[in-house]
């Protein structure tokens, strides 16, 4: 930037700021924040050029509703600043507790920021107090703005409790608590919700007192911690630690990318803010503003952003109120990736316990009587398409192939000189998950073929097909099974084998549970993709866009990507309009069902996110519906890219070094759909660290006698007799 441009520059903004440091009153009307909205967003689009470019793709707003908001992740990955580096007084970064890149707001100086702070403050007319904060200092931690917005609040006489590792000086705290008791002078609690938690706990016996007129703000502040508990549980501990009506307990609501502050007082109150930011909560769906009483994505509008952008899309939750907004915060129930969606799994959900049929002991069909089991499971499967086509010869083949006899859990058979049987566990825990229903009954297919009592744990979302297929089977087989929403307290010691499908930490917690004599089978975290290595004439799109359809992505078999060996006109972009145009004619036939709020929000986030991506330079092309039913993105940056699901599908060039590409995912590699199927794309595939390979299309119907997650799916479950006769 030339010097009579940074000149430019900064008398713009001086006049600019003037006007909105008068502006920070509770009397602005309307009229004049919408006016000055605009003149302010007018000045970053002259200035912050990742704004203006991702901007230019909007049609120019009429009033500050329309101003297109910034997704609060691009902090992360562009400048978005009205200012050069050189002429940034002030960076603030986000906390980084997530392990990602830490989010950077860049001000030009603190003026505005530091009034807007100090006027939100007061019109909370609370009493004067000491401040004593839980929370680093401004010098301890010079890039928070948390902690800067602290030392505003603390002048001169506040003081800090928090060292810059976190750790808290608890003698410190006692003896300002106490002298300011003594002295009759209230105190002014400030900090973080886990600040305050970690406060409580490592105290001691005695509370500390404090005098009539002290009050506690908390600024929330569980993320990335492993900590979380309800608001309500938070404040009544808070409460009676501290000695404090739930009237003087308040919540702040800001983040490093804004200006200005929210609060609420107590539970069940809206936030407010000042008249110079506004809130506006949208439909992640639609994108449209929701009405009075709805949910939705939590966007702010703030005049004291002058340097950055006015408009934040957030990543947070809230109800729209008449007063204000009430804030549900992030979505505790976001959906983890394929068969990593939780199942509700460690004791069960809190509905009630529904049991279809308690097993019998002396099942007909149990013990010797495979071929008959072979013969009622066929006729059963068959009534459920995508488990493929099943026989009784192909149970029997299954039975043979793991087993090495289809007759092995029947009567001893020869093994060497000498003879063995197949003897099947006599109970077996199923935990299921609700993301794909081809899981659940092919696992407790596998348990009823083996003639095992069956005992399955179903999510809190419920599992109908469960159901459906109990209903198919003959009497006899049924009794073998018992179906639950919660996880009565008997049955993890009842089972010889416990199936478990769920995350990483769903995993770990049965898996401790476990005794050394059960067999223990886990199914958790899987990723899937596709490669296309040749198809000029784009043949393979409709197989691609049914793989990332059928049970909207949610299962481990589902493609997150699909890599594409470029060849003249045969590109990535190309191919990925094609696949977008096979998913739009899926979703005619085969409507995606319904989002969660966290799912629609993720979605609409990753495409806000793309176009800025795009807007700027990077070479990435979207393909979507109006609405959220299916998206492709062409992304032609390198990496594994992880999907939000729900039919949204990554293509991406064919890098040379694919190997390396996948090495920080490959240990939860599962399926690979390639186009075409020779035996040389084949065993290119099966150098990656995959478990399945199998033809585009294809990839959501494994046969039954697949390995499931590389592994045998029957021999891990029986137990071995010889007889050496």
């Amino acid at each position: 930037m030339q010097s009579f441009q940074k000149d430019n520059l900064l008398a713009e903004y001086a006049a600019i700021e003037q006007r909105v440091l008068a502006a920070l009153r509770d009397d602005l009307r309307g009229e004049e924040f919408g006016a000055l909205a605009l003149e302010i967003h007018a000045f970053q689009l002259r200035w912050n050029e990742p704004l203006a470019r991702w901007c230019a793709t909007f049609p120019a707003p009429k009033n500050w509703r329309e101003i297109p908001a910034v997704p609060q992740a691009m902090f992360k990955r562009f400048r978005v600043a009205c200012f050069p580096p050189e002429l940034a007084g002030k960076t603030f970064l986000t906390s980084g507790t997530t392990g990602e890149t830490r989010g950077a707001h860049h001000l030009h100086n603190t003026t505005l920021y530091d009034a807007a702070v100090l006027a939100g403050w007061r019109r909370l007319a609370l009493p004067k107090a000491v401040p004593l904060i839980v929370a680093p200092s401004p010098a301890d931690a010079p890039n928070s703005s948390l902690s800067h917005m602290m030392g505003l609040l603390a002048g001169e006489v506040g003081q800090f409790i928090a060292r810059s590792d976190g750790s808290l000086d608890f003698a410190r705290a006692a003896a300002v608590l106490e002298r300011n008791f003594s002295n009759g002078q209230p105190v002014a609690l400030l900090g973080t919700a886990l600040g305050f938690l970690n406060l409580m706990e490592g105290w001691g016996s005695a509370s500390p007192r404090l005098c009539d007129g002290s009050f506690l703000v908390e600024t929330g502040g569980f993320k990335g911690s492993g900590r979380e508990i309800e608001k309500s549980e938070l404040y009544a501990r808070l409460s009676e630690f501290f000695g404090l009506k739930e009237g003087a307990i308040w919540n702040e609501y800001g983040m490093c990318e804004l200006g200005s502050q929210f609060y609420t007082r107590g539970l069940g109150a809206a936030h407010t803010g000042g008249p110079w930011v506004r809130a506006m909560v949208v439909s992640p769906e639609s994108g449209r503003e929701v009405t009075v009483g709805e949910r939705g994505v939590l966007r702010i509008f703030d005049l004291a952003n002058l340097g950055s952008t006015l408009a934040v899309q957030t990543a947070d939750f809230a109800v729209l109120r008449d007063e204000g907004f009430e804030l549900l915060g992030r979505d505790p129930a976001a959906v983890p990736r394929g068969c990593s969606r939780q199942a509700d799994e460690k004791r069960g959900a809190a509905s009630a316990s529904v049991v279809v049929q308690r097993a019998s002991e002396h099942a007909p069909l149990a013990g010797g009587n495979t071929q008959a089991r072979c013969v009622a499971l066929a006729a059963a499967v068959n009534r459920f398409p995508f488990l493929g086509e099943v026989s009784a010869d192909s149970l029997r083949a299954l039975i043979a192939a793991e087993l090495g006899h289809a007759e092995a859990l029947d009567r001893f058979i020869p093994h060497g000189a000498h003879h063995s049987r197949a003897v099947a566990p006599a109970t077996i825990l199923h935990i299921l998950s609700g993301n794909t229903p081809a899981a659940a009954l092919q696992s407790l297919l596998r348990g009823l073929l083996l003639g095992s009592r069956n005992l399955c744990k179903l999510p809190s979302s419920g599992l109908p097909e469960v159901a459906q297929f109990l209903a198919a089977l003959p009497p006899e087989l049924c009794a073998l099974v018992e179906v639950s929403a919660q996880l009565p307290d008997d049955w993890l010691a009842l089972a010889d084998a416990i199936i478990v499908f769920g995350n990483d930490e769903t995993i770990a917690h049965f898996r401790a549970l476990a005794q050394p004599w059960q067999a223990f089978i886990a199914h958790g975290h899987k990723l899937s993709f596709g490669i296309v290595f040749d198809d000029p004439a784009f043949a393979s799109a409709a197989a691609a866009a049914r793989d990332a359809s059928v049970f909207d992505q949610q299962g481990c078999l589902s493609p997150h990507v699909i890599y594409v060996r470029e060849s003249g006109t045969f590109t990535a972009r190309a191919y990925a309009e094609r696949v977008a145009a096979e998913m739009a004619v899926f979703e005619k036939h085969t409507p995606r069902g319904p989002l969660t709020l966290s799912e629609a929000n993720s979605i609409r986030t990753l495409r806000n996110e793309t176009t800025f991506r795009v807007a700027n330079g990077e070479p990435l092309a979207l393909f979507a519906s109006a609405d959220t039913a299916w998206t492709v993105i062409a992304d032609s940056t390198p990496g594994f890219p992880s999907s939000p699901l729900n039919r949204v599908l990554f293509i991406k060039p064919l890098p040379a070094d694919l190997a390396d590409t996948l090495a920080p995912v490959r240990a939860h590699l599962s399926t690979c759909g390639i186009c075409p199927t020779t035996h040389e794309h084949a065993e290119f595939a099966a150098s990656l660290g995959l478990t399945r390979i199998c033809p585009l299309g294809k990839m959501q119907q494994p046969p039954l006698t697949w390995h499931h997650d590389g592994a045998p799916v029957l021999a891990p479950l029986v137990r071995w007799v010889d007889w050496e006769n």
